[in-house]
């Protein structure tokens, strides 16, 4: 399965159209909003200059990873072509539907003549590990540190059970077993798994780690007296409105998720609205650098290396004298 060009054209313009709306929806409701620092624009803007740099280099840290796990299935790809495909894909997520943030990337790898099937399970595999570090591995410190023990304790247990499943062969087939019965039909195990795994898990953690440092960020600029733990918040919104597969890019649920959590951590009710609501504006800001970026970096001519391909597309395989362990 291959996208046309005239279908790329046309998801394209609904991604962009669905961006413009949303940027004016949202600058809609801001502007009927009256709350504290943000309504009379006392803010901190280098703060927000700085943090927007770092959602940037966010995104280049989150390129990186994408480029990790198409190496660990044995597609060799220069970093500059990967990260165009990451980069120009950024605006998928606003087409109603997560299928979309997904295929966008594999989509342009696929225009490099791998096989879209193959290119969108690796992307997916990359999202589902996103999704589980940032819930996870910022989920538990909140919780915790806010005194919610049980969902701290939670958030401890899908953790280490996604460690032990990395690494687990057995629990890793019977993970798959059930999945071919319940949706009846076979799936292969994965190749991003075990040791393998640990170059795209770094770079994941570091990706989260900036998206916190760029909030923690927004969030002194706004209300400099709050607390450094509202930093966790945007990870765990974030993947609120990623796991909603109606709302084009989780608008709402993200917001109401980061209302709710910033609340948590002490920030008054009027301020954790406008910033939840003013972080939308502050994304899309970064997601058009970073579409940008996509454009500049945008690779001529397709050409790959991949290896293990039946497809005649695909040429010079890596050399297997030295294969990579699971």
């Amino acid at each position: 399965m291959r996208i046309t060009r005239k279908c790329a054209w046309v998801i394209k313009a609904a991604a962009f159209g669905l961006t413009l709306a949303s940027l004016g929806f949202v600058a809609y409701v801001l502007s009927g909003l009256n709350y504290g620092l943000l309504a009379t624009g006392s803010f901190d803007h280098g703060r927000i200059a700085i943090s927007i740099g770092l959602l940037v280099a966010a995104e280049v840290v989150h390129a990186m990873a994408w480029a990790a796990a198409l190496r660990v299935h044995r597609l060799e790809f220069r970093f500059r072509k990967a990260a165009s495909a990451h980069w120009l894909s950024v605006f998928a997520k606003y087409i109603p539907g997560r299928i979309w943030s997904i295929l966008g990337r594999a989509g342009r790898i696929a225009a490099f003549g791998v096989p879209l099937g193959r290119a969108s399970i690796i992307s997916l595999e990359v999202q589902l590990l996103s999704i589980w570090l940032g819930l996870c591995g910022c989920g538990a410190p909140f919780f915790f540190l806010l005194g919610h023990m049980a969902l701290g304790l939670v958030a401890i247990g899908l953790l280490l059970l996604g460690i032990v499943v990395l690494f687990s062969r057995r629990l890793r087939a019977v993970a798959f077993r059930l999945a071919s019965r319940l949706l009846r039909r076979e799936f292969e195990d994965t190749q991003l798994r075990g040791r393998d795994t640990w170059s795209v898990i770094a770079r994941l953690v570091a990706m989260w780690a900036l998206y916190c440092g760029a909030f923690a960020l927004l969030i002194q600029a706004v209300q400099p007296a709050s607390s450094l733990l509202g930093a966790l918040v945007l990870p765990l919104a974030m993947n609120a409105g990623v796991v909603t597969l109606v709302l084009p890019a989780g608008i709402g649920a993200r917001e109401a998720v980061m209302s709710r959590l910033l609340l948590m951590v002490g920030i008054a009710q009027d301020d954790a609205v406008a910033i939840a609501i003013a972080a939308r504006l502050w994304m899309i800001a970064s997601e058009a650098l970073v579409f940008l970026l996509g454009v500049l970096c945008r690779p001529r001519k397709p050409s790959a290396r991949v290896a293990n391909s039946q497809d005649p597309r695909e040429v010079r395989p890596r050399s297997r004298s030295n294969p990579r362990g699971s």
